[in-house]
């Protein structure tokens, strides 16, 4: 996760040359000696920012803040992904992912790319903020009519003149709702954006506080894949309509009069390995993963499911730490009468030319809860899991859940 926002360490992290060409780009900031600063000297840049007028200065650090969101591992393979298939036809970025590569920081990408591929930055911020919604606010649903999306325009906008219209009439938000398609790999996505109910916040204009009425937009994201027959669909703040959201999209994206019934997920993680010893996971050499540990075991009573004990390790100095505290474990109450209920896992993945080391923490609870996405390095780690045998595969899968 990357640092939050702030003025001064953003203009240290974004090399002088890009820095540069922004400001020249917008007629600001002209008198800065760009070529002179360094990290241990933006005061230069930093005092003429501030004597800038704050309509002016709002203006800029809304795009600094989306530059400063993209500057991570994330940020990165949205950039790429958005490169690759969004249609842009652009030759000379047939290799987008070593060019990237090559510079020298997450905060240089970005900016890079919102300078010079202005037509990918919309995309890459919108997938870079999709991949960051916690599995847990995703619902998924199966046994989806395998056919093309729709994304023509008239289709587009008859999804959001629905979806306004269900908000507007169940709930009593705003009538308005934008709908944005994308393509990511084989995957089309929507991103929606359906008009909240009305609210005046605090704010500062022109030097006074006062209170100004507005109408923001809440988020929606459908995610349909065709190869699966799936449909992933995420709302702020509840779950609660979303099956007839559901409905509303099949019929207008796929046009599906009626969704079949929905197929539960009888699928259950097989913990029962990690009550008996270090785990071998079987790694592909081609999945970039270093390595791969158990920090944390959560034990349940059989017959009596309030009573949990949890193992906590630090696997630092010591990786297979947590199986000698299970063996300890063991000598005060007998492992049988015990189930494995959650996983806690450290997985590092290599640094290569393109980023850095890097570790995920995924949990896995019993039945069929894990925090990993579908995505990214998640899809590896989940292809691990699957190969161990820990993880089911999902009848006809191919690459993983």
């Amino acid at each position: 996760m990357s640092r939050p926002y702030a003025p001064k360490s953003f203009f240290r992290a974004v090399p002088g040359k890009l820095l540069e060409q922004y400001f020249r780009e917008r007629d600001v900031l002209e008198d800065v000696p760009f070529p002179e600063l360094t990290q241990r000297n933006i005061e230069p840049l930093f005092n003429s920012w501030l004597a800038l007028p704050n309509e002016k200065r709002e203006e800029l650090e809304a795009d600094f803040r989306d530059i400063h969101a993209l500057a991570s591992v994330r940020g990165f393979d949205a950039i790429v992904d958005e490169a690759r298939w969004s249609g842009h036809n652009r030759p000379e970025d047939h290799d987008i992912r070593q060019q990237l590569a090559k510079m020298t920081s997450p905060h240089d990408r970005a900016m890079w790319t919102f300078l010079n591929r202005p037509e990918y930055w919309k995309g890459a911020l919108r997938f870079s903020a999709a991949d960051l919604i916690s599995t847990t606010f995703w619902v998924e649903r199966k046994n989806i009519p395998m056919v093309d999306a729709r994304v023509d325009k008239a289709s587009i906008e008859q999804l959001g003149k629905a979806l306004g219209q269900y908000f507007y009439v169940i709930q009593g938000r705003g009538q308005n709702c934008a709908v944005d398609p994308l393509r990511r790999r084989n995957l089309d996505y929507y991103f929606c954006f359906p008009e909240d109910y009305s609210q005046a916040n605090p704010e500062w204009v022109d030097g006074d506080l006062c209170r100004r009425p507005a109408s923001p937009a809440f988020d929606l994201i459908f995610v349909y894949s065709k190869q699966e027959g799936k449909l992933r669909t995420y709302i702020r703040g509840g779950k609660k309509p979303v099956p007839d959201l559901q409905d509303i999209f099949a019929q207008i994206i796929l046009g599906c009069k009626e969704l079949p019934e929905d197929e539960e997920d009888k699928r259950i993680y097989d913990l029962r390995a990690f009550s008996s010893g270090p785990v071998a996971f079987q790694v592909d050499p081609d999945s970039g993963i270093e390595s791969a540990t158990v920090e944390k075991l959560r034990l349940s009573m059989r017959y009596d499911g309030r009573r949990r004990y949890w193992l906590d390790a630090d696997t630092r100095s010591e990786p297979e730490l947590i199986y000698a505290m299970l063996e300890r474990f063991s000598r005060e109450f007998p492992l049988d009468e015990f189930d494995v209920t959650r996983v806690e896992l450290k997985v590092v993945f290599a640094a290569t030319r393109e980023r850095g080391r890097r570790t995920l923490r995924p949990a896995i609870t019993l039945p069929n809860r894990c925090t990993l996405g579908f995505d990214g390095d998640d899809l590896i780690v989940r292809r691990m899991l699957v190969d161990t045998g820990i993880e089911p595969e999902e009848p006809g899968a191919n690459g993983g859940s």
